[in-house]
């Protein structure tokens, strides 16, 4: 006997519903009805302005599945998990055997085309990406992107994912999940407007969520896994961000690129390819740091770098796809040496999970904490004061990020 699931489809209508407009009042555009008339017992229809009937709805994102005999088969089939257990269960067993992690491809979903436009349009998604979020928080190689993706001969795989994430992060939604909830309508009945999250934000976790189930390591499916977490950060999606931001850290932990175990991602053959492996790692230490702000003692998701851990390399070197960095830096590096933005951004966020670690003490000297707290203070001053004498020499909103985070 077949066992069914009925997920509530998010489809939306491309204009405002005609009872809406008439009272002049905020469509949320759900199909089939809107949720101000399905509150208000209203007739809800969509139609242009025109008076012709609305664009057929986006398809489905979220289906009925019938977990038949026959379903479960060609499920199966198409999303195959071949990762070895024993990876996981007995790691000298995995080294032991010479056991190799496969590599990470599935089919692209249907519904991801209409989300992410023609090959022709990927580059001005890609600048506009550039542009804006990757001027403070560069985890995308420009080099890597345009060579690959942007390359009609490469094989697509996991850079498609990437490119519908990047779109994500710059998206700005129309009301935000958390302000401005409660409005009067014209009958002065209080209700809740409730916020729908974007399409693009629903297929990008349906996405990440079958790469991650397809076993494999990628940088790709991390940096995805990131910009999704970014996302619900910024705009306050919760317990999302916390928890997207900790599968990160385990996806990441598992790829070794904490530096704590066997790397797992595939070899990499260039200083771009290895830089960026770094930068997206410490996207996380960011971003786990960043998401515990108003709960300092909450236990974090990655542990605290080590003192000798390498900083980002410098960020004009990276986006020009240069074969070496120069010189490089570590935490441990005097903080009066010219480095990257990014860098900078590493440094304080050091800073911060060292002031966690502080705050959270409740066993320490009263003496000794004292002192701990001074020294911490004055040395997250002498940050902000260098980093505001950088931004002073290039574009100061660049430095923005590691600035409020030290003032914070």
């Amino acid at each position: 006997m077949d066992t069914t699931f009925s997920e509530r489809p998010v489809r939306m209508a491309e204009h405002a519903c005609t009872s809406c407009r008439s009272r002049k009042r905020k469509c949320d555009k759900l199909l089939p009805t809107c949720s101000l008339c399905t509150r208000k017992s209203l007739t809800c229809s969509y139609t242009t302005r025109a008076g012709h009937d609305a664009s057929p709805p986006p398809p489905y994102l979220t289906p009925t599945f019938t977990l038949s005999p026959a379903h479960q088969s060609a499920a199966s089939t198409s999303t195959r998990n071949t990762f070895p257990p024993v990876f996981f269960l007995d790691s000298k067993i995995f080294q032991l055997s010479q056991l190799e992690i496969p590599t990470l491809s599935i089919p692209t979903p249907a519904y991801l085309p209409p989300l992410i436009g023609e090959f022709n349009t990927w580059r001005s998604t890609a600048a506009n990406f550039f542009d804006t979020v990757h001027r403070w928080l560069p985890i995308v190689s420009k080099a890597r992107l345009y060579s690959h993706l942007l390359n009609p001969l490469v094989p697509r795989r996991t850079d498609v994912a990437l490119l519908l994430c990047m779109k994500l992060a710059t998206l700005f939604p129309t009301s935000s999940p958390t302000s401005d909830r409660v409005e009067l309508d014209e009958d002065g009945d209080r209700g809740e407007r409730e916020w729908v999250p974007p399409v693009e934000y629903l297929a990008a976790k349906r996405l990440h969520a079958d790469l991650v189930e397809g076993g494999g390591f990628s940088t790709q499916v991390l940096q995805s896994g990131v910009l999704i977490a970014l996302y619900e950060y910024g705009h306050a999606i919760y317990p999302a961000a916390y928890l997207s931001i900790g599968a990160c850290a385990r996806y990441g932990i598992s790829a070794g690129l904490d530096g704590s175990g066997m790397e797992q991602v595939k070899k990499t053959y260039n200083w771009v390819e290895e830089e960026e492996q770094k930068r997206v790692w410490w996207a996380v230490l960011i971003l786990d740091r960043a998401v515990n702000l108003g709960n300092p003692s909450r236990s974090l998701a990655t542990q605290e770098p080590h003192p000798s851990s390498p900083l980002p390399a410098a960020d004009d070197a990276w986006d020009a796809g240069a074969s070496s960095s120069g010189e490089s830096f570590t935490l441990s590096s005097p903080t009066n040496l010219r480095m990257g933005r990014f860098a900078r951004f590493a440094q304080a966020i050091y800073l911060l999970g060292r002031v966690y670690k502080h705050v959270s003490d409740q066993t320490g000297d009263h003496e000794f904490l004292q002192e701990e707290a001074v020294q911490l203070r004055r040395t997250i001053e002498a940050l902000v004061i260098l980093t505001d004498l950088e931004g002073s020499q290039s574009n100061k909103l660049e430095f923005c990020t590691q600035t409020a985070l030290s003032y914070r």
